[in-house]
This record gives structure tokens, C-alpha cells and sequence, in this order.
């Protein structure tokens, strides 16, 4: 019984979000079958979990790996231009930024939009003045990895590559920083 309505709510809610998602012309990737299924599946990341390791180009097209940052913390925020929570989060991770950079602490932004915007992901990272790091996760390889479900997602990692905190926004980023840098 309690299956049967498991199910039922889920039908119901990924009616919904198809319904939602054709009305707005987003979350495409959500529609498809199979990525329901995988998200389902996977295993959300934890505190004291070694970070997943990922390799994605720039806006120039550059590869970074976040395994070169082995030493720094590092606040890996996955967001997107079209994301009116992400781009009302930026304000706070600028401030943020500016009062840690140098205490051994860096961002790297991860972009959920698709390689067709790429456009609109330049714009906001100029329009928001992000000085950090920012990374294309157009084929959604860093996203799978990190099981990103939902935006803005963030993960605080620590000097040796274990997640130590999972979606700070605001002052609680800037409580937790004080602490640990």
C-alpha cells in the first residue's frame, strides 16, 4: 500500500514538473525517463566524504580540475544564469569572497545552463561580477557526480578534498568560514 502511494505521488509531482517545465521552457533534461530513474538512484554526497574529483572547460574553454585547488577550501557552487535563487545568492558569495580569498579559501562556480546559452551564463557571471573560477558542466558530468538535484547547490570542501559543509547560503557560509579558515 505504501508503495502504491509512493508512487502515485511520484507520478503525480513529475506530472507536475512536466507540466511546469513545458509552461516555462526549463528543466528540459528533467523530462526525460531515464533521468528521472538515475536520479532517483543516486546516492546523495555527504559531510566527511572525500569530494568527487571533476574536469570541465571555462568560458574560454580551458580544462580546470578541482583536484588543483588540493590544499584550499573551496566552496564548489553549482548554479545558472536562468536561476533567479542562484543569481539573488550572488551578492552574499561575492561578499564572501572578498573577505576570505586570501585566507586560503576560493569559489569555483559550475553552470547548469546549456551549451546553447552559453551567452547568457557570460552575461550573468559579468553582470554579477563573479571574480572566481567559473566552469561549464555542459554535458552534466560534475552535476551526475555531485547528484545536483535542485539550484543553487553548494559544497564547502576542505584543505584535503573532504566535504565538510552541504549548501551554506548567507551568513551561515560566512559562520562556518570564520570558523574553519
Amino acid at each position: 500500500m505504501v508503495k502504491k502511494i509512493f508512487l502515485f505521488l511520484l507520478v503525480t509531482h513529475i506530472k507536475c514538473i512536466h507540466v511546469f517545465a513545458q509552461e516555462q521552457q526549463i528543466l528540459p533534461w528533467l523530462l526525460k525517463k531515464e533521468k528521472v530513474v538515475k536520479i532517483i538512484e543516486r546516492k546523495p554526497l555527504v559531510i566527511g566524504e572525500k569530494a568527487p574529483i571533476f574536469k570541465q572547460k571555462d568560458g574560454l574553454g580551458n580544462f580546470y580540475s578541482l583536484s588543483s585547488f588540493k590544499g584550499k577550501y573551496v566552496l564548489v557552487d553549482f548554479w545558472a544564469s536562468w536561476c533567479p535563487p542562484c543569481r539573488a545568492e550572488n551578492p552574499y558569495l561575492v561578499k564572501v569572497y572578498k573577505k576570505y580569498k586570501d585566507k586560503n579559501f576560493t569559489i569555483v562556480g559550475v553552470t547548469r545552463d546549456e551549451e546553447k546559452d552559453i551567452h547568457m551564463w557570460l552575461i550573468a557571471i559579468k553582470e554579477d561580477e563573479l571574480p572566481w573560477l567559473q566552469l561549464s558542466d555542459f554535458d552534466q558530468s560534475a552535476s551526475k557526480l555531485y547528484n545536483v538535484v535542485s539550484l543553487p547547490t553548494n559544497f564547502l570542501i576542505d584543505r584535503e578534498g573532504k566535504i565538510i559543509a552541504i549548501n551554506l547560503r548567507g551568513e551561515r557560509l560566512d559562520k562556518v568560514l570564520m570558523e574553519v579558515l
